[in-house]
């Protein structure tokens, strides 16, 4: 079951600029995508099937260079923000997604968890130890072999979250599933997103729900 977002957030993105200069999001007003045409902005479906052609003709070498940028932002401003060995929950990276895992390797001092998918749409948080002790899971992701190390919801400090596509007032569009919607009602942990650039919607088009959670941050490079 869902239970209610609390529907807008004041947002803080990094991106092009300057690593100190944390600015509201919805003043922000450059970059990413604007969508061919107003008929399909409703269109939830659409959006995926646009934004999915976009994230697979991303280049492989310039993927790796903006998710090595990304990473340390993202990294500067954790280790900022919270003390050592706080607990983030991370993903494991598909085609066209951040490498989340420079981040793992620019924070040491920190715990990851990777998501497991449960039944009935839920999902809950493996404790990561090692890259040599990952087993294929669902949706072509991987987990950890050794998944007795779950830690609450409520316990997490962060979530970084991936998604086909970001607009500027952080709303989120993801693949349709509400796994991480639904686990988001279990926490107040700060929700980062996170995209390359060519990801961030132009315009606040992307449709929510009174279900659907807004990000308190977005980063690219």
């Amino acid at each position: 079951m869902f239970c209610f977002s609390l529907n807008f957030y004041l947002l803080t993105i990094i991106g092009d600029w300057n690593l100190f200069q944390y600015v509201n999001l919805m003043k922000t007003q450059t970059y990413g995508n604007k969508f061919p045409s107003p008929k399909y902005i409703m269109n939830k479906q659409y959006l995926r099937n646009y934004f999915g052609k976009v994230r697979k003709k991303s280049s492989v070498r310039k993927s790796k260079k903006y998710s090595k940028i990304i990473c340390k932002k993202l990294a500067f401003y954790l280790s900022d923000k919270f003390p050592e060995n706080s607990h983030f929950l991370i993903y494991y990276p598909l085609l066209g997604e951040v490498n989340i895992f420079f981040l793992i390797n620019l924070l040491p001092q920190m715990s990851f968890y990777f998501p497991r998918i449960l039944a009935k749409k839920q999902m809950d948080a493996i404790l990561f130890q090692s890259f040599d002790d990952l087993v294929p899971h669902k949706f072509s992701t991987k987990i950890p072999t050794d998944c007795s190390k779950v830690i609450k919801a409520d316990n997490l400090q962060a979530i970084i979250v991936p998604g086909l596509s970001f607009s500027l007032d952080g709303a989120r569009l993801g693949f349709g599933g509400g796994y991480y919607d639904r686990y988001f009602c279990q926490t107040s942990a700060l929700k980062i997103g996170i995209c390359f650039k060519n990801l961030i919607s132009k315009e606040s088009t992307i449709p929510m729900n009174k279900h659907d959670f807004f990000m308190d941050l977005i980063v690219y490079q």
